[in-house]
């Protein structure tokens, strides 16, 4: 008879238990989970004296794969110093690259042939962060110094 009455009971405790520790398997009790590295497509089109766009953000651990069309008359180059990156392309020709970043901060990627016309920098912010702030002209599109 007792048997009965505590069945219904035993039952209620123990899918209040299971219910209890399958919410704290989800809740992270406060802390923010870092975001996975991910790749970041970006397309930039090089044209007689510039990149479009001037500014790219990313987080730090991203890889950044870039598809460069060059729609410009010259030769140009797409050339990050800090990540060993010096793509060179004639004019009408296409190519990808890929790199990640591996410290935050703002890097300048530019052209070999024409650095002080065409330049633009890539911002890398730590996971969660913001990318670090630019004077105006650098946050344009199509901008040919990007400072």
């Amino acid at each position: 008879m007792i048997l009965r009455y505590l069945t219904p009971l035993l039952l209620t405790v123990l899918v209040l238990s299971i219910a209890a520790c399958s919410n704290d398997d989800n809740e992270s009790g406060g802390a923010e989970e870092t975001p996975q590295p991910e790749t970041v497509d970006v397309e930039v089109t090089i044209e007689d004296f510039s990149f479009d766009p001037a500014v790219i953000d990313i987080n730090l651990g991203d890889e950044i794969a870039v598809e460069l069309a060059n729609d410009g008359d010259e030769k140009h180059t797409f050339t990050v110093s800090e990540f060993f990156v010096d793509e060179e392309l004639a004019s009408g020709e296409d190519t990808d690259v890929s790199f990640t970043p591996n410290e935050p901060g703002e890097f300048t990627f530019f052209c070999r042939f024409h650095p002080n016309e065409m330049q633009g920098s890539i911002r890398v912010a730590r996971p969660g962060g913001t990318p670090s702030e630019t004077p105006d002209d650098a946050q344009q599109d199509g901008g040919g110094f990007g400072y």
